[in-house]
């Protein structure tokens, strides 16, 4: 089951035996002798060839019918937050690298907050998502000034591969929070008025919120996003416990938790199935406002523009 999952998950031109000779550092009888299961794989060899190639743990340990699932979470490289940041990226964009390949491809996602995407579109909030990623997750002075911060290059290179990555889905479905913008607002009047964000940094949040407003209208009207890609967006009339990705390319699909700061991947079978299940039933709960439904995508939008426009009136 090994040797075939790694097989099919080798770049175009590469052999077999070579790539399992340079990985594991094996002599080429060693890695023939594995190929040939005359010898097992370590477990250690497994999980570098997983990471390597991307492979399921599920699969490869042939956990389909039993009931247990791995979730993958990688574990930092580096204690540096600018690496782990990248690396916490990158991660998140390994689902659309993968559709890349496909002919066919999709992504189910559901919001109670603003989705991590649309945070690197602009250079305002892009910014914000950064900086307070750094004050959750690090030691900081109480006096942490966003006028002070400046993210480094790196982070505008990671967003950009993200961004370019995601273009490469098929088809996208979106199911927002009735107030998924709303959260947002309030993690930034926190900082306002701990006056880490100076009035004119709160302006300029404000005007990214109404762009990201703007351009979801802008998708729904359309039916598809700038980048062809085809979008539909539901409004849910319940609120949504989490942001989740279920994702499908080709014949092979997983899920993407973001309760926590990093993503949590999973590609068990069993559990892309329940979770897809859940997608479906919320859908019943929910209005498609993409080219449809003129009154409630109005009342959908302008609940959210109004939202933005009372920012330093809001009660946290």
């Amino acid at each position: 089951m090994l040797v075939t999952s790694i097989n099919n998950s080798l770049p175009e031109g590469e052999k077999l035996v070579s790539f399992l000779m340079d990985l594991l550092n094996l002599s080429r009888e060693s890695a023939y002798r594995r190929i040939r299961n005359e010898i097992p794989f370590t477990f250690e060899e497994v999980i570098a060839i997983s990471l390597k190639l991307g492979l399921s743990l599920d699969e490869i340990a042939g956990q389909e019918q039993k009931n247990r699932a791995f979730f993958d979470l990688p574990v930092p490289k580096s204690a540096d937050p600018l690496d782990v940041y990248s690396e916490i990226v990158d991660v998140a964009a390994e689902i659309y690298k993968k559709m890349q390949k496909s002919k066919e491809s999709e992504i189910f996602f559901t919001a109670n907050q603003l989705p991590f995407p649309y945070y690197m579109l602009y250079e305002n909030l892009s910014k914000f998502y950064y900086y307070k990623w750094i004050h959750k997750t690090q030691e900081v002075p109480l006096n942490f000034y966003l006028s002070e911060f400046s993210p480094p290059s790196q982070v505008s290179t990671v967003h950009k591969r993200y961004r370019y990555a995601a273009t490469k889905v098929n088809q996208v479905t979106a199911i927002l929070c009735p107030s998924f913008i709303l959260s947002t607002v309030k993690e930034i009047i926190y900082f306002y008025r701990r006056r880490l964000i100076t009035k004119e940094e709160l302006f300029l949040l404000q005007e990214d919120l109404y762009k990201v407003i703007n351009k979801l209208e802008n998708d729904t009207r359309k039916g598809i996003d700038e980048n062809g890609v085809k979008t539909d967006l539901y409004c849910s009339t319940l609120n949504i416990a989490s942001n989740s990705i279920w994702f499908r390319h080709d014949n092979e699909t997983g899920t993407q938790f973001w309760t926590y700061t990093d993503p949590i991947t999973v590609y068990n079978t069993e559990v892309s199935k329940r979770h897809k299940m859940w997608i479906d039933s919320l859908l019943k709960y929910s209005t498609l406002i993409s080219q449809s439904n003129e009154i409630q995508r109005s009342e959908f939008f302008n609940k959210q523009n109004e939202y933005v426009k009372n920012i330093e009136n809001l009660t946290l």
